[in-house]
């Protein structure tokens, strides 16, 4: 028997697919939210013990689509109630209930992510207006809006810098074209981008990729990191402990979701699940293909090329010659890698190593050090991506992830 096999028997419910929790102090309570459950939700669990029982039961089962918790016996609510989030799937949302009528105490529980706070005594009514509003919130009436482009970065070979090229793209489109950028990092357990643009490694990727039919507006906002007002970063650090099982139907419905969302979702898809997932390049108004001169770089950009072909032709393809001039010794000439490869090389970006360690050493995208030489072909490709002209008083980020619901 599984673990959470065990903890469902523990909390006497045997079945694992819980769609909503209640964790309340006092009986009346507890009667309340028993009978409202069983009228909307044939799978549900309403335990007393408050915040401090929910916290215990959520560290080895998971969380429910819904969630309730009273933190009127808790010292400090809110403190309690950010530990109860840590364990919590991004797509979960957070009642809390109390018996402090108190608007401080709400605005700090709103300000951690919850989706409403209720008083004590518990009514029907009040449960079903948060209820409801958490599975369903209100949204204002969206204008129809074109999908955002979606771009892949893909490199060759191993330290190419299909990473950087990736990450920085996507910095220029936001921070100095002023779009609505998702930078979705696919390398698990040693992508960069959430280590270079000095954010947290998002909560909520596993959850994204083994569970696609959870990603939903509510749950793109809570796994997703801001590391600029219009840059928004999908990436984790998973443990080397285990593999984890990528759906291709999962980066399908991610890709959807962003679209509808962003105007630029940047996709860092290392070459090895190019293979298994090359389905997923058909989504794409744009495969980057990021190389350097040499021969091995050569030998694999023929490869992958034939393969992007077949999904996308050369119409959707961009080729990116990388550290141009890093190995000198070792490297052929453009030509001789244009004429082998028969393929263009679309933009040329120069090797600057000191560049590249001020910019990590102060924790900050390659652009932002940059030279001319380079941030010019960096801010060519964050153009493309953008392709269309974004005006400067473009309406601010929050309304217009509001617009593209």
């Amino acid at each position: 028997m599984t673990s959470s096999a065990v903890a469902f028997k523990t909390f006497g419910y045997q079945n694992q697919h819980v769609e909503f929790m209640a964790f309340v102090s006092d009986e009346p309570s507890q009667a309340a939210l028993s009978d409202f459950a069983l009228q909307h939700w044939p799978a549900s669990l309403v335990k007393e013990g408050g915040i401090a029982a929910a916290i215990q039961a959520l560290s080895v089962l998971p969380s429910p689509r819904l969630l309730l918790v009273d933190v009127s016996q808790s010292s400090d609510p809110v403190a309690d109630v950010q530990a109860l989030m840590e364990l919590c799937s991004p797509a979960t949302s957070v009642i809390v209930a109390g018996a402090a009528n108190d608007v401080k105490l709400y605005r700090e529980l709103i300000a951690v992510g919850v989706a409403d706070y209720l008083v004590k005594p518990l009514d029907n009514k009040d449960l079903h207006r948060a209820l409801v509003s958490a599975v369903r919130p209100e949204e204002p009436e969206a204008e129809a809006t074109e999908p955002g482009q979606v771009w892949f970065e893909i490199g060759t070979r191993g330290g190419v810098g299909s990473s950087t090229v990736a990450i920085n793209t996507a910095w220029l489109a936001a921070t100095e074209l002023g779009a609505l950028v998702a930078l979705v990092d696919l390398d698990l357990h040693f992508g960069i981008s959430t280590l270079t643009l000095d954010v947290e490694p998002s909560r909520g990727m596993r959850e994204a990729l083994k569970n696609p039919g959870r990603v939903d507006d509510l749950f793109i906002e809570r796994a997703m990191v801001r590391a600029h007002e219009n840059l928004f970063v999908l990436g984790t650090e998973e443990g080397l402990d285990g593999e984890i099982a990528i759906d291709p139907a999962a980066i399908d419905h991610l890709v959807g979701e962003l679209r509808r969302k962003f105007d630029c979702v940047v996709i860092d898809l290392p070459r090895a699940q190019v293979v298994p997932y090359r389905r997923v390049l058909a989504a794409a108004q744009r495969i980057t293909l990021v190389t350097d001169f040499t021969l091995v770089g050569m030998r694999d950009t023929l490869r992958l090329l034939a393969l992007v072909r077949g999904v996308v032709g050369d119409s959707k393809l961009t080729v990116v010659a990388n550290r141009v001039g890093r190995k000198r010794k070792t490297e052929m000439s453009a030509d001789t890698f244009v004429k082998n490869a028969e393929v263009p090389i679309d933009v040329t970006l120069p090797d600057e190593p000191e560049s590249a360690l001020k910019a990590a050493q102060a924790g900050k995208p390659l652009a932002t050090t940059a030279s001319k030489a380079l941030k010019g072909p960096l801010l060519g490709l964050a153009r493309a991506l953008v392709a269309r002209e974004v005006a400067e008083n473009k309406a601010p980020f929050w309304k217009r992830l509001l617009k593209r619901r």
